[in-house]
């Protein structure tokens, strides 16, 4: 009996390293990806499991239909298991281990570009050169935002040298949010990254924040500690937008964070699900919700290449946040109205008062030329404030989509 358990638990332990070595042959040299390579390495381990317990362990006959039985029994075994793992609300990662046979998870960075040629190299190097990344399997979605120089070139080129270097270009500049979210749908891995290439979000953050996220976190911010390499008045400025945001906006969104955090494969399914054409990525991540973790870091200097984001674009970014999020600035302008119009009264009862008990002449053409200056300043702000949700309400009914890929880049 002690022989026969030897036998098998050899068996056993042959099966196990059998299938990690397919699986990452599979998926290294085939370029196969990992659920398929899983599928393979399951089916090659079994069959190897099933002829050698036959022939070596029990010495009895191996027939297609014991075969058959043996092959749905692991199978229903490995399901049951994984389900379990994940009823029992086990981290992402340890159902991803018992499906994978504890290989490497896939990680996805998604890269939006836009005249990056000089940064873009030096980016890709140092991820694929980061030893403590080397044990995930690490994809790379890089969305090329309409640019005008050499960046659609050299993702390409990064593409057909690297499976795991997925390119995408948009027909046009269609902006930052847009491009983030065809990163979102295309990335394919358990966690994703939303990362900037000019590597001020530096990838040693990146091995903190998929601990956090095998602790059971949904999402991981980044959140800056020191940002000495923004001018002054862009701290001022994202300073102040984020009280006001999270004065009249809710949900509140984590100051001093940006793009640069992980979110389950879940989150990221539940960003897709939401059906609006002009996205506040901060705001829409807050808004979907899940077990939140916090990793700090302090921001470092871009590697090549300026900053394309400028005053103006921060500005409309700013006037997105809040319409996108807070009915606030509408319901202001019907106090301001209340205000306004009570002053009004207040000051007409005032008029009549002072004539019949005072004999006083009501100055005429100063007072009323300043009251409809006054009054035509409100109403213009607040047709102004009227018109930019009208205009998102107008841009919203057309459906249009939110990016356009380029032929070929479609899936």
């Amino acid at each position: 009996m002690l022989k026969l358990f030897s036998r098998y638990i050899s068996v056993g332990v042959i099966n196990t390293a059998l299938h990690w070595v397919c699986f990452g042959a599979l998926l290294h040299f085939l370029g196969a990806t990992q659920a398929v390579a899983n599928v393979f390495a399951f089916c090659i381990a079994v069959t190897f499991s099933f002829f050698a317990n036959a022939k070596w362990t029990f010495k009895s006959q191996a027939t297609s239909g014991r075969y058959i039985a043996f092959v749905t029994f692991m199978g229903i075994m490995a399901g049951m298991t994984g389900y379990i793992a994940d009823a029992m609300g086990a981290p992402p990662v340890v159902t991803l281990v018992v499906f994978s046979g504890g290989c490497e998870m896939k990680i996805s960075l998604v890269v939006p570009v836009f005249n990056e040629e000089e940064a873009i190299p030096i980016f890709y190097k140092t991820v694929r050169e980061f030893e403590d990344l080397q044990r995930y399997e690490v994809e790379i979605v890089f969305i090329n935002d309409g640019s005008k120089d050499a960046t659609e070139s050299i993702i390409n080129a990064l593409a057909i040298a690297d499976s795991l270097v997925v390119p995408l270009s948009f027909t046009r500049n269609f902006g930052k949010e847009p491009a983030l979210f065809a990163g979102l749908d295309h990335a394919t891995g358990e966690a994703i990254i939303p990362i900037d290439v000019d590597l001020q979000d530096p990838i040693e953050v990146i091995p903190h924040l998929i601990e956090k996220w095998q602790s059971g976190a949904d999402m991981v911010l980044a959140k800056r500690t020191d940002r000495s390499t923004d001018s002054r008045l862009k701290r001022k400025s994202a300073e102040w937008f984020y009280k006001l945001h999270n004065k009249i906006s809710y949900p509140k969104i984590e100051e001093n964070v940006g793009d640069f955090r992980l979110m389950s494969r879940e989150v990221v399914e539940n960003i897709k699900l939401m059906p609006e054409r002009n996205l506040f990525m901060k705001g829409v991540l807050s808004w979907v919700g899940g077990r939140t973790d916090v990793v700090e870091y302090a921001r470092a200097e871009r590697v090549a290449g300026d900053s394309k984001f400028n005053g103006w674009k921060l500005w409309n970014l700013a006037l997105e946040g809040i319409t996108s999020f807070s009915t606030f600035p509408l319901r202001m302008w019907t106090y301001i109205g209340l205000f306004v119009a009570t002053i009004a009264i207040l000051y007409g009862m005032w008029m009549i008062l002072d004539k019949v008990w005072f004999g006083n002449s009501v100055p005429g053409y100063p007072s009323l030329l300043v009251s409809i200056l006054f009054l035509g300043g409100v109403q213009l702000i607040g047709i102004g404030v009227l018109g930019e949700y009208i205009g998102r309400i107008y841009m919203e009914v057309k459906r249009r989509p939110k990016y356009i890929l380029k032929k070929g880049d479609n899936k």
